[in-house]
């Protein structure tokens, strides 16, 4: 199926779901069973083309050159060329490819999409306001005077190892080298997203830990001890900051979005709601679009405007190590790729968590 036709189905596909979520809608009911099987299956036929889409329009972008360039590499990686020595010398993967791995990371995970991610070598430091400051009003001769450097904490992204051995079959790269360099980017790329985006919530500065994330931001306590209320959710969306609240997510692990689909109104309403943004469908409750992340545990819901909230620092370079003896004899090459990054909270004002 070529560009546009799939541009059409797509197209079809975002009418047919639409038609249904206005059905429900103007008659004020929930979905009929009929209609829930019917829009789950154009839910994932619609996840199905749009990654077709997306990987037609990075074929065309990136052109015959970058194959060429993954054949080289594999090549390389069979010849020993890369191969580490006695002293654990590090090579970098070409540009083209470790962008490739940067960007995936983002369609990995929707968490990092949402995130602000700079990409630059060592320490970058921010100064975080602990309340709001303001500007002056001054004559025209009158001077500025300098803000109390103690009204601000210090926020300090580093350079942290991140580290991951991939298991990749000789065959595969001398057969096929730019399906064996997928192979070895995909999983790279899974591996990193789901630890950044793990980090993203849990971070704490500890040994095995980045800087510090969303679960260090201002509590809002549940009504009642692992109950999940609708006036909790009220409150939790209350909490924030208007001009922040748009742009903001309620990041919830699936059991607790569970809990949250079965909550009604008086007049037996779900208030979970479903919706189509940016022509992917989606959920909602109280107006604010749901994420589903497994890196949040127990009955814990964060609200976050993460583009706000995070930042995410990444080293130009990604390196990796051969290991080609070690695995031998089962026909295997490892590589070991090592990134350097951080992931820091540098605006607490922007995610209130519900426990």
């Amino acid at each position: 199926m070529n560009r546009k036709l799939m541009l059409e189905k797509k197209h079809d596909i975002i009418s047919k779901m639409e038609s249904i979520l206005n059905s429900v809608e103007s008659e004020q009911r929930a979905f009929t069973e009929i209609e829930e099987n019917d829009y789950s299956s154009l839910e994932k036929e619609l996840r199905e083309l749009t990654s077709m889409l997306e990987e037609t329009d990075k074929c065309k972008t990136l052109g015959g050159n970058y194959n060429m360039e993954k054949r080289e590499f594999a090549q390389k990686i069979l010849n020993g060329e890369l191969r580490a020595d006695s002293t654990t010398h590090s090579n970098a993967i070409p540009s083209n490819i470790s962008n490739e791995i940067v960007e995936k990371l983002s369609e990995v995970s929707n968490v990092i999409s949402n995130a602000q991610m700079v990409q630059a070598n060592g320490d970058l430091e921010f100064l975080i306001e602990k309340e709001d400051s303001f500007a002056q009003v001054l004559g025209e001769t009158d001077e500025i005077t300098q803000t109390d450097i103690k009204a601000f904490d210090k926020i300090i992204l580093k350079d942290k190892r991140i580290g991951t051995l991939v298991l990749v079959s000789k065959r595969l790269l001398m057969n096929a080298p730019s399906i064996g360099i997928d192979y070895i980017t995909n999983t790279l790329a899974k591996r990193i997203a789901r630890t950044l985006e793990k980090e993203i919530f849990i971070a704490d500065n500890t040994s095995t830990h980045l800087t510090s994330g969303l679960l260090k931001g201002d509590i809002v306590n549940l009504t009642a001890s692992e109950t999940l209320t609708i006036d909790d959710l009220q409150k939790l969306i209350l909490s924030m900051n208007p001009v922040l609240l748009n742009g903001s997510k309620l990041y919830m692990n699936r059991d607790t979005f569970s809990a949250a689909a079965m909550l009604k109104d008086a007049d037996g309403k779900f208030y979970v709601t479903r919706d189509i943004i940016n022509d992917k469908p989606s959920y909602k409750i109280l107006g604010v679009e749901i994420e589903i992340t497994e890196s949040i545990t127990g009955l814990q819901i964060v609200l976050a405007n993460i583009g706000e909230a995070i930042r995410i620092k990444l080293a130009e370079n990604t390196t990796i190590q051969v290991l080609t003896e070690k695995y031998a004899t089962s026909g295997q090459i490892g590589i070991l790729a090592e990134f350097y990054g951080d992931v820091g909270l540098i605006n607490k004002q922007a995610v209130k968590v519900l426990k």
